[in-house]
């Protein structure tokens, strides 16, 4: 590596180079000139101010990407003080300690910085000069190039590097890539991000250790080059490494100092160093420190010995720490370090500790010294304060060195370690649970610690003993544990009554919210293998349960150490009872057997791969006991189908879960979300519920749709099933699939089958059947509304919700809803006077005061709100009417109150929180206004009058940067909210993020028509960010998808999103639209470019081919899309046509209800996502190609590249994917496109009157527009020609069948079946010819062949269906139809159709036995 001379620059005139006038303002102009979020950079400093004013100088000087400055102070010299605080201008935060303590003084930098990454450097290190792109630019590009890189130092040149001194690369060096090289970093100059590491600070191999546990990887940049002056100082080096030496010996048992030196002396002063009795007191114990709670601010360290693990404490968490030790002379040393410490054993020390007082009692490795550790633990607890807890780590007596001694019949005490000679107790993991039990308390979390490089029990052992007949499933892996990590609670604080409960910031306090004598609930959760997850869930129930429970684990023959495991654990804890089956019986079938076991008033059903957070029960039951309609009630999560998903949770690792899930608690408190399905990995109910709908429907297996199932009939029995929105638990989605190798896929199909066929309308009970449709009818016009389709939604509950069921309220209230959102108070008015005569009348004055208050008729607002106030249900509301009043006639005073007794009755009021928002506001309470308005837009994000508030207050405060996480989570709950998408994108953009806002904008365009409002947000901020369009290496996998449209804006953002993310570049060709379809391509960026129309489809084709700079062409229409599950087989089949060319031919999937098209087969939910309509016939073209200018499109309208393959003997091979069209499912498009088709296809034959493939196009065309004389006329001229085919007839049958001309149709029908006896299509249109002439008996064993060969095309079981009803088969007709309806087939309107044709050739007889069988049988009326 070329050595610089890094320090030329700072040599002479150090001082006039680093002005704060001169420096200062580079950095602002840096920062001024850029959009960019800047980087926090933290600086400790100790002294040495020379050195701190080069390191500062290079640092401003050779950086041009935005930054914060952070300067730590390690208790410098008054000089050094002096000297940064005269220059504190310099710094953006500056933190002036008053002790010297390397970790804390990094965490206190840490916590300052906002960034991600963030850099972290020690003040000895001159950044390398300008070249180009600066360093740190550099290294921010680096983390985006390698977003699995958790720490990027900077490379040091190693020119002035003495040999004596380590280097701060420790172990082996791994290279990754041309930029970065792998290995252990020292603290010089990192950049760190967030989601590797969670800011606690110890040391610096501590935190390469801690990045790479989270899935980071750890190393320094190969190019970046910095010089490090600390190598030109003679330090106390010896010292400070055997001070490392000696930490790292005691934490991870091995000798990491090898890894730093090779110095003879040093290492023999490292070695000498270990017999020293000091190291046994002078433990830092990092992973007990991990377990204190945050929130502790009085710790007691129970053999606290030196001191060095409290005094950590104290500087991390700012808290007071006393100690109790055994030896004076160690007590001594802790006195220096802590706030009081006590000399003596702690059984003798208790009375002198004061009751109720510290948060924390740490025993670390002391419970084993004493005689009665149970005694000692029941007496600490007075000492605990109201939600205090004991961290204790205890010695495993289970790992493998003591039981191989004991097989060799040794016991041999040592001076330290499991077998210490002071140890008067030894513990395995159950004895340690049983301790804690006995002593009343309740495990919370539990950890085992495993030494590095530690030798393991022999799998033969273990076999040996289970053959022997022992109980040892936990064997093999506890005899790994060196020690165990505890966290617990007295047991009485889980149980005692939550009146102490923090109340909100707001209100006093929340009656409605606070469980105040606690039901039993009845936790119910499968087991089938994956142990691990199963072990991790019991822990997170018992560390975050405060409510009372029982554990019902039903194990569904496990073979994994898993049923051993939970027998133990009920053998330790009562509230545990475990049913074993022998085999799997299914989930549903599981469930449904915890849940007659269950005692609890209310039951649970939970999943082994969730991991629990704090209150995460009592959030979901405060929404439960709230609502007396709740049925089912779910959580919030990270993984799973749904509204229920949060969108980027902000942690990456369990251990960051719960203070994450806390922040998210309090972002979203008492947000509740009505949804009609929740997801089955976590849901509450009481047992009623399971007494009016039934147990879960145990035809449903393994798993998937029991959950659907089950809401579903809750939904249908008057229940709301809700999210408590406020709540979030950890879910791994899938384990058990995948950890017993099953295909959820499926599975997961094949219970979507059996779903739908259990809720086919035409297979529902009457009443069943018309509050399903009710249902629906809710849920569509709310989707309606939110995308700003009032009169669409108005419509939808008209004439699919009141009038299928005039008696049924629910409707009329839903339109009385939406009418209000929309200050249509008059509207709404008029329609309670219809509702039925058994409405809820407090529901109906709740509804009438908010419209008479909204018109400012205030007498009879108050009338009616004082008569709703009485309603239990509606009580908030009419208190909102209420206190509105109030503020209308000056009582201020008394309209808070009524506001704030809203939310006592409901605290997920949304009216009331912004009505007490907007009265704080006018009162001049600026704050606590916004957290009242902001808590009304989190819990209704959807409601106009919130958002326009909630916006402009945003704006008024500056608070853009802090509700961006309010505002994604809220547009991912609603997706449908276009207001909601506006104010989302607006607001990314207003702070720059662009490509964020683009993003917004681009997924509403993709699912939406066009608004207006979210595309020219699109095109400013596509406008502000640049075109994406940028020359592709044709020597690269680039893939450009290359497009011509024409007035495509209803279909275009919605194919774009589809291919953006698998393709390189998108060319989209505008053949002369009128509508906004260039902007909306533009939007995407796209490049965009015209053509001029000469109804040539190949022209335009090929145009678009040479604007591509990809190396294969994807070609797609607007009316397309990709599937998300086939990305990966795309981006494989463009690779695999880099070595040798490949074309692939694409099956498309064209969706359509018309089942009569050749090859129409039912959606299966293979590709569910991106299915539409009832099913899709195949096509097949090839559409991916490698970008070869001699590749190019042939013919006018039905354009293929096929030809100029063939000339080029490029193999032409099936492809992985599928492409998805939509166009002929809307049929008004679908028409004027064939006519379109149809013209250009008269041209294109009176060109080539004797060109047959354009007069088997025409005649086609001419067949599908229903033109049937014109396409007979074109089929006969064929015929006439001598060219026959399969096809030719068919399609000839199927015109004279149009002209209703059956004999000559079935003529040709036979021909074609003669050319091709597998033919269905042939076969079908010959048995509807016999069908149409009255001839049933001849036409069903041909119906019934094709049947048996055909299973899955409908249109031979729907004919097959009628002629059963003509031949007097009912019972088998019905069958049929239950099988059809099922499959989402329109048997009915079929069975209507086929009685209409017969009737208007004259078969009366026929017809009347046709329209008898069918009202007889299922009450078909034909007329």
């Amino acid at each position: 590596m070329e050595s610089h001379n890094y320090t030329a620059a700072f040599s002479e005139d150090i001082r006039a180079q680093v002005t704060p006038e001169y420096l200062t303002g580079i950095k602002r102009r840096i920062n001024e000139s850029s959009n960019k979020s800047p980087i926090d950079i933290i600086l400790l400093t100790y002294n040495r101010c020379s050195y701190f004013q080069k390191t500062l100088a290079a640092l401003i000087q050779h950086t041009r990407y935005p930054y914060r400055l952070i300067v730590v102070d390690n208790n410098s010299s008054p000089e050094m003080r002096s000297y940064l605080q005269e220059t504190a201008e310099l710094y953006d935060q500056l933190v002036l300690n008053d002790e010297n303590y390397h970790t804390a003084a990094f965490q206190r930098g840490i916590s300052c910085a906002v960034s991600d990454p963030y850099v972290v450097t020690d003040p000895d290190i001159l950044v390398p000069a300008l070249e180009g792109v600066c360093w740190l630019e550099r290294l921010v590009r680096l983390h985006q190039q390698y977003p699995e890189m958790g720490l990027i130092a900077l490379n040091l040149d190693s020119a002035n590097k003495p040999a004596k001194l380590p280097d701060v690369y420790i172990g082996e060096k791994t290279p990754y890539g041309e930029e970065i090289t792998l290995c252990n970093v020292g603290t010089v100059m990192q950049s760190i991000k967030r989601r590797y590491f969670d800011g606690c600070y110890l040391t610096d191999w501590e935190t390469c250790e801690q990045i790479r546990a989270n899935g980071g990887k750890v190393g320094f940049a190969n190019k970046i080059v910095a010089w490090h002056l600390g190598w030109d100082e003679d330090r106390d080096y010896p010292e400070y490494l055997v001070e490392k030496y000696g930490y790292f010996r005691q934490k991870y048992g091995v000798e990491t100092y090898r890894m730093y030196t090779e110095n003879k002396e040093l290492l023999s002063m490292m070695n000498n160093s270990s017999s020293e009795t000091s190291g046994y007191y002078a433990c830092s114990r990092p992973e007990v420190q991990l377990l204190v709670n945050p929130a502790s601010r009085r710790i007691l360290d129970v053999g606290c010995a030196s001191g060095i693990l409290g005094y950590e404490l104290k500087q991390k968490l700012s808290a007071e720490v006393w100690g109790v030790e055994y030896s004076s002379e160690i007590a001594e040393q802790a006195r220096g370090r802590l706030d009081r410490v006590f000399t003596g054993a702690i059984e003798d020390v208790l009375p002198q500790l004061p009751d109720g007082y510290f948060d924390t009692i740490i025993m670390a490795d002391v419970l084993e010294h004493m005689i009665e550790p149970e005694i000692v633990l029941r007496s600490l607890q007075s000492k605990l304060s109201p939600n205090g807890e004991v961290v204790a780590s205890i010695p495993n007596v289970r790992h493998w060195s003591v039981l191989k001694q004991l097989l060799e019949g040794r016991w041999e005490y040592t001076d330290a370690g499991i077998l210490d000679r002071t140890h008067l107790r030894f513990f395995t993991c159950m004895e340690c649970l049983r301790l804690f039990k006995t002593a009343g308390y309740i495990v919370k979390r539990s950890e085992a610690i495993q030494l590095k490089d530690d030798e393991t029990m022999p799998a033969e052992v273990v076999e040996a003993l289970t053959k022997a007949g022992l109980r040892v499933a936990t064997l093999a892996e506890e005899s790994s544990h060196y020690q165990y990590l505890f966290v617990a609670s007295p047991a009485a604080a889980f149980v005692k009554d939550r009146k102490d409960a923090a109340p909100s910031t707001v209100s006093s306090e929340l009656k409605g919210v606070i469980l105040k004598q606690p039901a039993l609930t009845s936790i119910i959760m499968l087991t089938w293998n994956q142990l691990a997850c199963t072990q991790a869930c019991f822990a997170s129930i018992v560390a975050h349960t405060e409510e009372p429970y029982e554990l019902i684990v039903v194990d569904n023959g496990s073979t994994d150490g898993t049923v051993v495991w939970l027998r133990e654990q009920a053998a330790i804890d009562s509230r545990i009872t475990v049913i074993e089956n022998s085999e799997n019986k299914g989930f549903a079938a599981g469930c449904n057997q915890g849940i007659n076991a269950a005692k609890g008033d209310y039951v649970l059903l939970l999943n082994n791969d969730t991991v629990m957070t704090r209150g995460w029960l009592t959030g979901m039951r405060e929404v439960l006991e709230r609502y007396p309609d709740a049925g089912v009630v779910g959580p919030m999560t990270n993984s799973a189908s749904g509204v229920q998903v949060v969108p980027d949770a902000g942690y990456s690792a369990l251990e960051s879960l719960c203070s994450w899930a806390e922040e998210f608690r309090e972002r979203n408190r008492y947000r509740v979300i009505h949804q009609r399905r929740i997801v089955g990995f976590c849901m509450l109910f009481r047992r009623e519920l399971i007494e009016k709908v039934g147990l879960l429907d145990e035809t449903f297996g393994a798993g998937n749709y029991e959950d659907d199932d089950f809401c579903l009939r809750a939904e249908l029995a008057g229940f709301r099933n809700l999210i408590a929105g406020d709540v979030f638990i950890h879910h791994e989605g899938g384990a058990t699939f995948a950890g017993n190798h099953m295909l959820r896929g499926g599975q997961n199909l094949k219970n979507r089958a059996k779903f739908r066929q259990k809720w086919e309308p035409a297979t529902l009970e009457e009443s069943v059947l018309r509050n399903w449709l009710v249902l629906n009818a809710i849920e569509e016009s709310e989707i309606k509304a939110q995308q700003g389709n009032l009169d669409s939604a108005i419509g939808i509950l008209l004439n699919r919700g009141i009038k299928i069921t005039p008696n049924n309220s629910a409707p009329y209230f839903k339109l009385a809803e939406l009418l209000i959102a929309s200050e249509r108070y008059d509207d709404a008015l008029q329609v309670f006077p219809e509702m039925p005569s058994d409405t809820d009348q407090s529901l109906l004055k709740a509804f009438e005061a908010t419209c008479h208050a909204g018109l400012g008729h205030d007498g009879e607002a108050y009338t009616a709100a004082k008569f709703a106030e009485k309603g239990e249900s509606v009580k908030s509301p009419a208190l909102v009417v209420l206190g509105t009043l109030a503020a209308r006639s000056g009582d201020s005073k008394q309209a808070e109150s009524r506001f704030r007794s809203a939310i006592d009755h409901d605290p997920a009021c949304d009216g009331a929180w912004l009505s007490l928002g907007m009265l704080l506001w006018g009162n001049g309470e600026q704050e606590a206004a916004w957290n009242a308005i902001s808590r009304a837009f989190t819990i209704n994000p959807i409601s106009n009058q919130a958002q326009n508030i909630f916006r402009e207050l945003v704006f008024r405060l500056g608070k853009e940067k802090e509700v961006t996480q309010i505002l994604a989570e809220a547009s991912a709950i609603w997706p449908n909210s276009i207001s909601l998408s506006r104010m989302h994108a607006g607001m990314l953009a207003d702070r720059g993020l662009i490509n964020e806002s683009l993003a917004v904008c681009e997924k509403h365009l993709s699912k939406f028509n066009v608004d207006e409002q979210i595309l020219q947000l699109a095109m400013d901020s596509r406008n502000d960010f640049g075109k994406s369009g940028v020359p592709l290496d044709k020597t690269s996998t680039g893939i450009s998808v290359c497009m011509i449209v024409r007035d495509e804006a209803a279909n275009l953002g919605r194919c774009l999103a589809s291919v953006k993310p698998v393709v390189d570049e998108m060319v989209v060709v505008d053949t002369g639209s009128t509508d906004r379809t260039v902007d909306i391509a533009a939007a995407f960026g796209a490049k965009v470019t015209s053509f001029v129309w000469t109804d040539d489809f190949s022209a335009a084709r090929n145009f678009a081919l040479s604007k591509a700079t990809g190396r294969m062409i994807l070609v797609m229409d607007a009316d397309e899309v990709l599937a998300e599950t086939d990305y990966g087989a795309i981006r494989n089949a463009a690779r695999q046509s880099m070595d040798q060319p490949i074309a692939w031919s694409v099956t498309t999937h064209n969706y359509t209800n018309r089942v009569e098209s050749e090859g129409w087969q039912a959606n299966d939910g293979s590709y569910a996502a991106v299915e539409q309509g009832d099913g899709w016939y195949p096509s097949r073209k090839v559409r991916m190609f490698p970008n070869l200018e001699q590749i190019r499109f042939n013919g006018d309208i039905h354009e293929m590249v096929e030809p100029s393959l063939r000339k080029l003997s490029i193999p032409i091979e099936p492809a992985p994917f599928v492409v998805h069209h939509y166009g002929e499912l809307a049929d008004s498009d679908r028409r004027v496109k064939q006519m379109q088709y149809y013209r250009m296809g008269v041209a294109k034959l009176a060109d080539h009157p004797d060109n047959v493939s354009a007069m088997v196009e025409l005649a086609i065309q001419a067949g599908e527009l229903g033109l049937y004389n014109e396409a007979l006329e074109l089929w006969d001229r064929l015929l006439e020609r001598g060219v026959e085919s399969r096809d030719i007839y068919f399609n000839r049958s199927y015109t004279l069948m149009g002209m209703k001309r059956y004999s000559e149709a079935s003529e040709m029908a036979l021909k074609a079946l003669e050319i091709d006896p597998e033919h269905k299509e042939s076969a079908y249109n010959y048995a509807m010819c016999l069908f149409n002439l009255a001839r049933a008996e001849q036409a069903l064993p041909l119906v019934e062949k094709l049947v048996q060969e055909q299973p899955d095309y409908p249109l031979s079981q729907a004919l097959l269906c009628v002629l059963y009803l003509c031949i007097g088969r009912e019972d088998s007709a019905v069958a049929i139809i239950r099988k059809l309806a099922s499959e989402n087939y329109a048997i009915v309107d079929y069975i209507r159709e086929r009685h209409a044709d017969v009737t208007q050739l004259g078969h009366r007889t026929f017809a009347e036995r046709l329209a008898n069988a069918a009202a007889a049988t299922i009450g078909i009326q034909t007329n």
